[in-house]
Order: C-alpha cells, then structure tokens, then sequence
C-alpha cells in the first residue's frame, strides 16, 4: 500500500555544470535552496522560485537524496520559467525505512 511520505521537506537544487559545460551535479544549501514541505497528503509547492533549471531533492535523516523520475529513472530535474506552474502529477517512490 502506497502511503504520502508527510512533514518531509524537498529542496530545487542548483545543477553544476562540468568542465566541459555540462549538467554534472546538483548541489543543496539548505540556507538558500527553494524549499518546500510535504503535507499530510504528499502534496508540496515551491513558491516564488527564480527561474533555471533545477533538481528536486527529498531532505532525509541520512541526507538529502536527488530524486528519479519515476517513468524513467532519469534524474529528476524541473525546468521553472517565470510566471508558470509546473505540475509534476504524482510521484511514487520506494522509501527505506530511515
């Protein structure tokens, strides 16, 4: 049985690009990443967010974790532009006990 993963907090982290210039890594700071937190129903908004490309981040015990898309495994990277809403639909994810 799915269950909404409640009270945890997501972070839009910024991408790095690699010598070469491409997307190699997402970083977090935790002082200034956009940051939202899950409600008892799974549900979350990031408001106000400058506009880039970012990889969504889920905060744990162990440390914040960048998530998959989960239709294709890719890094789950959201593309924001100004005065938009970015729907992400549902996402399900298989969580380890922490």
């Amino acid at each position: 049985a799915r269950e909404p993963l409640a009270g945890y907090n997501l972070y839009l982290g910024n991408i790095l690009q690699n010598n070469e210039g491409n997307e190699s890594l997402v970083e977090l700071d935790r002082g200034t990443s956009p940051k939202a937190q899950l409600n008892g129903l799974g549900e979350f908004v990031f408001v106000d967010v400058p506009p880039g490309r970012y990889g969504l981040m889920l905060d744990m015990v162990r440390g914040a974790v960048l998530l998959n898309d989960p239709d294709d495994g890719s890094d789950m990277i959201v593309e924001i532009q100004g005065g938009q809403i970015v729907d992400l639909g549902e996402m399900a994810y298989p969580i380890p006990a922490e």
